[in-house]
């Protein structure tokens, strides 16, 4: 392996993960030594089941923030926005569900386009838009159209259909030589406090790849 392998695997290690890891398992050691240490019924006895106690919750929470960010990262979130009136009613999709089914997709649109007047901050409504343009009737340019719009609005929230329009959006751009853009929009919303960590690296992720090919 040489120096320039050897420097992109060590960009590319997860070093929070590894540093967590290793405490964890420092602190389940100490609190095994601990148990091990403990000679007939007495109050030495009960002092070092705390102690072990302590150690093994310790050693919980460095697995937890290593391998399960999103658990820590989302109660965060979920108190810095009220995701479940983000939550689009059955009553809601449902008709414009059944329109999609039945393929008679400008029905959908107009339904869309209806609701949109009414529940404008809905976006699992936005989504069905996208998907029904870029997906059924394959109108790329009026699906990216549609993302710019979703992402435009002021009352826009972090949200898991944001990372889904993210993702659709660079894919778009990619095929219509409008990388560069897709990346500007990336670079924005990754910077959002609302956002969980596994959802940041996913974006992070589609930086990288993008910057890559403007690179190559």
């Amino acid at each position: 392996m040489n120096n320039e392998n050897l420097k992109l695997v060590l960009k590319n290690l997860d070093w929070k993960k590894i540093i967590l890891t290793l405490i964890g398992i420092a602190c389940l050691w100490s609190g095994v030594c601990q148990l091990n240490q403990i000679r007939g019924v007495n109050v030495g006895m009960v002092f070092r089941i705390i102690i072990s106690m302590v150690f093994f919750v310790w050693a919980a929470m460095c697995f937890v923030l290593a391998y399960l960010p999103g658990l820590t990262s989302g109660a965060v979130s979920s108190l810095l926005w009220n995701t479940e009136k983000l939550k689009a009613p059955p009553e809601i999709l449902s008709p414009i569900q059944a329109a999609i089914s039945s393929e008679n997709y400008e029905l959908a649109l107009d339904i869309i386009e209806k609701t949109m007047q009414s529940n404008p901050d809905l976006p699992e409504v936005w989504l069905l838009k996208v998907t029904v343009y870029q997906d059924f009737l394959m109108h790329p340019g009026e699906a990216i159209d549609a993302i710019e719009q979703y992402f435009q609005r002021e009352e826009l929230q972090p949200c898991e259909s944001n990372i889904t329009m993210l993702l659709r959006y660079t894919e778009l751009c990619e095929d219509d030589g409008q990388s560069e853009t897709a990346l500007i929009l990336l670079k924005h919303e990754v910077k959002k406090s609302g956002y969980s960590n596994d959802q940041k690296k996913l974006l992070n992720n589609r930086i990288e790849y993008l910057t890559s090919i403007f690179r190559a």
